[in-house]
């Protein structure tokens, strides 16, 4: 005896994927080369990368940690539809690097998460409007449509709906 359910299952509910413009592209790759770098770096225990967490007074595992979380932001930019998660955790990742250089007073030094954090933001606000059309492109416009000679002239019962 076949058992029958009213329950089924939704179809997939995710639009697919909007194609990147090339201009994405080169800002995703070059922020995940720079952050993937950055993490392997980190990963590989690198002795400046070591020495700069530990007088900072980071743990080891803390270096770790934030080149693991380095990697998979860099890895998230570069996924369909999860390049502002990637941007959401590399910016907080850039904020608590500025935090950490102005609480050690090293103002140079945080110059450089602070570009970062900038142009991770662009990016997302970028991925944001990612398949956003204007709707000026769509024929929607501000004023109204003219009537064309060909309908006839405009009756008093129109003149009075518009």
């Amino acid at each position: 005896m076949e058992r029958k359910t009213a329950f089924r299952f939704p179809p997939v509910l995710q639009d697919p994927p909007t194609p990147r413009a090339p201009r994405h592209w080169a800002i995703a790759l070059g922020l995940a080369f720079v952050f993937g770098a950055a993490g392997i770096a980190k990963l590989m225990g690198a002795e400046p990368m070591a020495e700069r967490f530990a007088s900072w007074g980071y743990p080891m595992a803390f270096m770790y940690l934030v080149g693991v979380l380095e990697i998979a932001g860099a890895a998230l930019l570069l996924m369909p539809n999860s390049g502002r998660a990637g941007s959401a955790l590399l910016a907080v990742l850039m904020f608590g690097a500025i935090v950490t250089h102005l609480v050690a007073a090293e103002f140079l030094l945080a110059a450089a998460p602070t570009v970062m954090l900038i142009i991770i933001v662009a990016f997302s606000n970028a991925e944001g409007r990612r398949g956003v059309e204007d709707p000026t492109k769509k024929g929607i416009t501000k004023e109204p449509k003219k009537r064309s000679a060909a309908r006839g002239p405009v009756s008093v019962a129109e003149e009075s709906l518009s």
